[in-house]
């Protein structure tokens, strides 16, 4: 009888578009901020946390919301590696 060695599963690092993480409420939140017409901009919102903590994923998601809007963003919104800005 041949023994089997199981083989970990490989997890993926790759950004993904589902909440996987539940951050709608933090998502929801700051893109009420974002659009609304009484934000001043230039505005700059910081994401931090540690490797693997959703960062990516939820600048994709919070990004999706704003364009989504139903009125057009005021500034502009650019989702990169140290958070989304306006301006």
């Amino acid at each position: 009888m041949t023994e089997t060695k199981a083989i970990p599963p490989i997890l993926n690092d790759l950004p993904t578009d589902k909440d996987e993480l539940d951050f709608q409420p933090y998502v929801e939140a700051l893109a009420d901020i974002l659009l609304d017409p009484n934000t001043h901009t230039p505005l700059v919102l910081g994401v931090f946390g540690s490797w693997g903590s959703g960062k990516t994923n939820q600048m994709k998601l919070r990004r999706a919301k704003v364009s989504s809007g139903a009125a057009p963003p005021a500034h502009a919104v650019r989702a990169g590696v140290a958070g989304i800005s306006g301006g």
